[in-house]
């Protein structure tokens, strides 16, 4: 699935600049990052928006755990 913005939710360069590259086979896909995802889904505020918010910032707990 693939959200489309008509209006940036967030500073578009800032996320930029702190994307995540996914590579593909021969390309490349650029993804926002968790803290930039997260602050999106709050903007958004959708009813899934909720437990998305809730399985990305455990990912981020369990990143930081593993970064200690």
């Amino acid at each position: 699935m693939l959200d489309v913005f008509l209006e940036n939710p967030i500073d578009f360069q800032s996320a930029y600049s702190k994307r995540k590259n996914l590579p593909v086979e021969d390309f490349t896909i650029s993804l926002a990052g968790v803290v930039d995802l997260i602050t999106m889904k709050r903007i958004a505020g959708r009813e899934q928006d909720s437990a998305d918010i809730a399985a990305l910032t455990r990912l981020l707990q369990l990143d930081e755990e593993g970064s200690s």
